[in-house]
Parts: structure tokens; C-alpha cells; sequence
């Protein structure tokens, strides 16, 4: 009931970095592994991508979000658009948190267990490792880009505001680490009030940058290139 890259019996790095950087026995992140365990076989995440998914559609429609490319890192990069979510249209006909918690989830196994083993993702990875001169192959991420044009905070209703908080717990306690960084692209000056509220989906270890205007292709570019942007 482990990911393929996993062994039942190794903890991984970034439950290590995450819950244990300074204990060498790591107890702190054997047993958040071990409640990994237990999740992934309660909530059947080993077989996610083979179980019915029926609110598939109706949540792409309406939270726009898609996996596009992959950083100079080797990371796949997922795009999100809450500036044109309707959430709370999808909530009203019949969708749940539940539901919702269960397309991150959906989400999180296909990069970490589709994008990030393809062969020419892996190759980027390996080369990018061997620029930066570390011995080994570094553990899979993904990178975050929100483009919040058209946000605000009313887009957040209570539903909405519960999955934000579901999904942050979820990420938090058994993708730790997976993040490895998000950018907010077309960031206006008022954005503080609803990025509050989105925050709450994003790691506390992930270094979040507001980007707005002319210089954010060219500041995303030192990390993604070019061919990689939609």
C-alpha cells in the first residue's frame, strides 16, 4: 500500500526533513509514515487512478487546474486558476468537501507516481542532480503556479474555506516536502485578503513569491524555461 518508489520499511526523505531534521533516530517521522500507511490502505489511495471517479469533470470545471511541463529541476509543474473557480456552484449540486479532498489526492499520486517516473522527466531530474553535484537522485517534487487573476475573497465560501483546510492537512501529513515551490502569478496589490485565504493549501515550508507585471515571465524563467510556460 506503498507508492512503487517506497518501501514499507525506509521512511522517506521528506517525512525527515518535515517532521525529524535534527533526530537521528527519525521517530517523529516513522510514525507520521506509518500513519501514511494506514491512510493510503483505509482510503484506498493504492488503487485511486483504477476507482470511479464520477465528479472528475464537474471539479475540473469548476477549479481549473493542469499539470504543464516541468522546471529546469525536473519537477512537474501544476497550474491552478481560483480566479475562475465555482465552488460554490459545485458544492450547491451535490459535490463535497469529501469529493474535493479526494481530486487532490487523485492529483498528488499522478504526479508523484505517473509524471514524475517518465523517462524523460527522470532524465532531467538526473542531469539537473548532476549539475548540482549530488550523488544521488533527489526524491520526486512539483512546483506551483497559481495565476489569481480575477480572485477575491468572495469567491470563498465556508465549503470552500473547509477544503482549503482539508486539502492543507492532507498535503501536510502525507506529501510533506512534496511542494518544493510556488509562485502567484498576476498578483494585484489587494490580493493579501484572499491569498489568506488560499494559503491554508500551501505547506508552511514552501516559500510562497507574489509575482505581478511585466517582470514575472522573466523571474519565472530562472527556474522554468521558456518552452515550458504556456
Amino acid at each position: 500500500h506503498v507508492p512503487p518508489h517506497c518501501d514499507r520499511s525506509v521512511v522517506p526523505e521528506g517525512y525527515i526533513s518535515i517532521f525529524s531534521p535534527s533526530d537521528p533516530s527519525h521517530a517523529s517521522a516513522r510514525t507520521k509514515w506509518e500513519e501514511t500507511q494506514k491512510w493510503r490502505q483505509k482510503e484506498h489511495v493504492w488503487r485511486i487512478h483504477a476507482s470511479p471517479h464520477p465528479h472528475f469533470p464537474a471539479i475540473k470545471k469548476a477549479y481549473p487546474h493542469f499539470v504543464h511541463g516541468f522546471t529546469k529541476a525536473g519537477y512537474p509543474i501544476v497550474y491552478e486558476q481560483p480566479g475562475k473557480m465555482e465552488l460554490k456552484h459545485l458544492f450547491r449540486s451535490g459535490c463535497t468537501v469529501d469529493d474535493m479532498v479526494h481530486q487532490y489526492v487523485f492529483l498528488m499520486e499522478y504526479v508523484a507516481n505517473v509524471l514524475s517516473e517518465k523517462p524523460e522527466v527522470m532524465a532531467v531530474r538526473r542531469s539537473w542532480c548532476r549539475e548540482q553535484g549530488l550523488a544521488e537522485l533527489e526524491p520526486w517534487h512539483l512546483v506551483l503556479i497559481m495565476d489569481v487573476s480575477g480572485a477575491g475573497p468572495s469567491l470563498l465560501s465556508g465549503d470552500v474555506l473547509r477544503y482549503l483546510k482539508r486539502g492543507g492537512a492532507t498535503s501536510a501529513a502525507h506529501y510533506p516536502a512534496s511542494m518544493k515551490r510556488a509562485f502567484v502569478v498576476n498578483s494585484p496589490f489587494w490580493l493579501s485578503g484572499f491569498f489568506a485565504g488560499v494559503r491554508g493549501l500551501l505547506p508552511e515550508s514552501v516559500h510562497v513569491e507574489l509575482l505581478g507585471g511585466s517582470s514575472q515571465l522573466h523571474y519565472l524563467t530562472k527556474h522554468i524555461d521558456i518552452d515550458q510556460i504556456p
